[in-house]
């Protein structure tokens, strides 16, 4: 892992649990740079969301139409994607290409009800989109039981 020609460098992923061992082992601890993904919160990573959204819509030929722009729309979205960046881009993605397959210009809620709806294979009512009470939809289970159907069909 050390050539000098050809240096390797390997991304290791693990619970939080393998990061203890980690920082027990100080020879290990010289070699490896643990880093944690925290769960995504509105206050600190809001804007980052709503930045990299608005970059991919005007990049996808399509206008929010000042969706993003509403505070409450972001923390529906991050509360749909169970607070994880990637899913949270990866629905504003699908939502982009569905305004686009449609035909339209101007992205909207329902482009990401639609979205999370074919990513979740969820009806309306645990929809964050959709639902009046998003707040109180338990997204992390929803998210479970997709990773879970997403591993039986591997």
């Amino acid at each position: 892992m050390q050539h000098k020609e050809w240096p390797v460098c390997l991304i290791l992923t693990a619970t939080p649990e393998a990061k203890a061992l980690i920082n027990m082992d100080s020879p290990l601890l010289r070699r490896v740079r643990p880093q944690e993904i925290c769960p995504i919160e509105f206050k600190t990573d809001g804007p980052q969301l709503k930045n990299a959204l608005q970059t991919l819509s005007r990049k996808g030929g399509v206008t929010d139409h000042q969706i993003l722009e509403y505070d409450e729309f972001i923390q529906i979205l991050i509360h749909a994607s169970a607070r994880r960046f990637g899913v949270a881009v990866e629905i504003g993605i699908m939502a982009i290409v569905n305004c686009r397959t449609e035909g339209g210009e101007v992205l909207d809620m329902g482009h990401f009800a639609d979205a999370y709806e074919e990513r979740m294979c969820v009806d309306d009512e645990l929809n964050p989109f959709v639902a009046e009470h998003w707040s109180i939809i338990d997204t992390e289970k929803i998210m479970q039981r997709f990773d879970e159907e997403r591993n039986l069909l591997r």
